[in-house]
Order: C-alpha cells, then structure tokens, then sequence
C-alpha cells in the first residue's frame, strides 16, 4: 500500500518533497510510540503488571482513482491546487 500511495502522490504532486510512503510509516510508528507512552504512564501511575498488545494486519483493495480519497487532509495535500483536491 505504500508504494502505491507513493505513486499515486507523486502522480498528484510532482516534484513535492512529501510522498505518501513517508507519511504512512511516520503515522504508523507515532501511533504505536504514543500507545507505548500511555502504557507506561498507566503502569507507573496504577500498579498495573503491563499491556498486551494485540494486532490486527488488514488489507483493502482500492483504484488509483480512489486512492486520493485515502489520503491525510492535512500537511502537504493542503497545498495543492483546488483542482486537484476536488479530483
């Protein structure tokens, strides 16, 4: 998916310093620093033994055409040009 997400925002916005592999891998590894973080903070502040941690690795099909639907609405598509954001 990340590479498909790549190409489809290079395709979007060429030449953009920002490409879609990026944002998915910094997105993921936030998410799960900042989970990590309220564990810690659980089991410092209530006792508790620790978390586990349960996963759950999913897949979706999706065109190209429908790929900029996916995207984050934030950070560097806000910069692109009304005609492109509306497809």
């Amino acid at each position: 998916m990340a590479e498909a997400r790549s190409s489809a925002y290079q395709d979007l916005c060429p030449g953009s310093p920002f490409n879609g592999q990026d944002i998915t891998i910094r997105t993921l590894y936030g998410c799960q620093e900042l989970c990590s973080s309220c564990v810690r903070g659980l089991c410092d502040a209530a006792g508790f033994d620790g978390a586990d941690e349960w996963r759950f690795d999913w897949e979706r099909s999706c065109t190209r055409e429908q790929e900029p639907d996916l995207m984050p609405t934030g950070g560097g598509l806000t910069r692109l040009a009304p005609d492109k954001l509306a497809g």
